[in-house]
């Protein structure tokens, strides 16, 4: 890291704070640059300015760390994730399981509403909680009953670049047409990783 990037993270801040109404002391600025560079100052800035076209109110590490893209779907895009019945195969992170495990008996008591909104409150507090302590994000599976949606769940997920090829492999060992999924020209920056 560069004295010359470290100095953009912290006018960034600073710029950032103000427009929050968030005086800060230059120690205070400092304190708060050290524990963002660990994630990079690219990704910090785009959490920046995240931060103050989203939030409404004095600027804090957790609404920063909560904006941070190491590629977790936002809570709505979380939720949207969440399978309708125990049929559906999908992948989704460890906080999206967890939180998962809150919101179920909300949902089986069709308290839909009340579901959506546990889940939320939980996933949240697990990916700034996962953000702070710099855990890497983990795809999983959740293979339904309904063993004609897996293969398509799994395919998804390894061209979305949530799982490897083999990982694949292992959840679709008698499989095909996986040998087609390796020569398939995918778009993806992920593509050459997930090949090898």
């Amino acid at each position: 890291m560069t004295d010359h990037a470290q100095d953009n993270l912290l006018k960034a801040l600073a710029v950032t704070a103000e427009l929050m109404g968030t005086p800060m002391s230059p120690e205070a600025l400092v304190v708060f640059v050290e524990d963002l560079l660990p994630y990079g100052v690219p990704m910090v800035l785009t959490a920046l300015r995240r931060t103050r076209q989203e939030v409404t109110g004095r600027l804090t590490l957790a609404a920063i760390l909560q904006r941070l893209d190491d590629g977790r779907p936002t809570p709505e895009a979380a939720w949207a994730m969440i399978p309708q019945s125990e049929q559906d195969s999908i992948f989704w992170t460890d906080e999206m399981a967890n939180a998962y495990g809150v919101a179920a008996p909300l949902r089986a008591a069709d308290d839909e509403i009340g579901a959506r909104i546990s889940f939320t409150k939980q996933y949240l507090s697990l990916v700034t909680e996962a953000r702070s302590t710099r855990k890497p994000i983990k795809w999983r599976a959740s293979l339904g009953y309904n063993p004609a949606g897996r293969e398509t769940a799994i395919i998804g997920a390894v061209k979305d670049g949530k799982i490897t090829l083999a990982y694949a492999k292992v959840l679709l060992p008698q499989w095909e047409g996986i040998e087609e999924l390796k020569r398939l020209d995918w778009e993806s920056t992920e593509a050459p990783k997930l090949l090898t």
